[in-house]
């Protein structure tokens, strides 16, 4: 789209707006305007050159932006990992925080100390068929 912005201002033999000057400076400024309202009012009764340039701006702003964009969400992957490893370490901390917070719910459901004493030896004997099985299968 820029290039076609740019190719209307030199076909019709408008100026292109230098950044640094005057009213590339008022152009820019007006980038940084987050009311879209205010920007549509500006199109309104312009001169062709007013519009143009202003477009010109805006893309040249908006890609911009989108570079830093895309540099920090490269970076943030190579820090970080994608989807796919930040969904498994938060599986991977969930069950081995999960079986925990499973064990302690089991015996803080103790109602007496008899009960607890029970669900203890369960919760013993069941975790020494899980490492039976572990054991097994890695034939130690």
């Amino acid at each position: 789209m820029l290039e076609d912005y740019l190719d209307y201002l030199k076909t019709h033999e408008l100026p292109l707006w230098d950044k640094d000057s005057e009213k590339g400076q008022a152009a820019r400024k007006l980038g940084r305007e987050a009311d879209t309202e205010k920007w549509l009012s500006l199109f309104e009764g312009k001169s062709a050159e007013v519009v143009a340039n202003l477009q010109v701006s805006l893309i040249r702003q908006c890609t911009y932006l989108l570079a830093k964009q895309l540099a920090y969400l490269e970076e943030d992957f190579k820090q970080h990992g994608g989807i796919r490893e930040r969904m498994y370490a938060a599986r991977k901390e969930t069950r081995v925080n999960g079986w925990e917070t499973s064990l302690a719910d089991f015996l803080y459901a103790a109602q007496t100390a008899e009960d607890l004493n029970v669900r203890f030896r369960q919760a013993e004997d069941a975790l020494r068929r899980i490492f039976q099985r572990v054991k097994a299968k890695r034939e130690w």
